[in-house]
């Protein structure tokens, strides 16, 4: 009797520890570290704030805010979808339309985890972190399923060769493919596809959005050519 009582208390106590460390590591994975979260403004100043600003508060009719947003903390795996694989189509953000496009993030399963969790803690935000297991489990299910397979996609080919008497050189990278190309003094306009203009200012590749598609563009006029 002495024997068994002890078997059967070794296994309650054994079960007991390890039910405690599995609530403990489910915990811990999405604790939310300064580090991370300094990572995250990092990749955020890098790859987000052009077209989110440096508060999150987007520009309206074009850019959706993320600053206390109802859409970004409704929904985590919808979130990290829209870095890895893009967004586009009408969504209603803290009560106002938008119908853009966003191309997916080039960033590795450990770069989005870090962004979404600063964005998450961020601008009047209030959310947990996101994991790199859950960045990689919803890019499995995305149209890249791998890091790389975005990074092939996204792949620029490389600058054609200058003609005798003139260097080429990258500029900027704009958000969507350009159709037309104007100057004016210190800048370039372009014109994208969906009829958004944008200035690029070469000296510094700093890019500005001057006027949004949607604001004159007919909805079901898609390209422009």
């Amino acid at each position: 009797m002495h024997l068994c009582l002890k078997s059967r208390t070794g296994i309650l106590v054994t079960f007991a520890l390890a039910s405690a460390a599995s609530a403990f590591a489910a915990e811990s994975t999405n604790r939310i570290s300064s580090q991370q979260v300094s990572r995250g403004k990092l990749l955020y100043l890098q790859h987000c704030v052009i077209c989110h600003q440096a508060s999150g508060q987007g520009a309206a009719g074009t850019f959706p805010p993320l600053a206390k947003s109802d859409f970004l903390m409704a929904d985590k795996e919808r979130s990290i979808r829209a870095l890895v694989e893009g967004l586009s189509g009408p969504i209603t953000v803290n009560g106002r339309n938008y119908d853009g496009a966003m191309p997916p993030v080039v960033l590795n399963d450990a770069q989005v985890a870090d962004v979404l969790t600063f964005v998450r803690t961020t601008f009047g935000n209030n959310g947990d972190a996101v994991t790199v297991a859950e960045a990689k489990q919803v890019r499995s299910t995305s149209r890249f399923r791998t890091y790389e397979a975005l990074l092939k996609a996204s792949a620029y080919p490389p600058l054609p060769k200058a003609p005798p008497g003139f260097s080429v050189r990258e500029v900027a990278r704009l958000p969507a493919h350009g159709t037309r190309l104007a100057t004016e003094p210190n800048a370039l306009l372009v014109l994208g596809e969906r009829g958004d203009i944008w200035r690029v200012e070469p000296k510094n590749g700093q890019i500005t959005q001057l006027l949004p598609g949607n604001s004159y563009c007919a909805p079901n006029r898609a390209h422009l050519g």
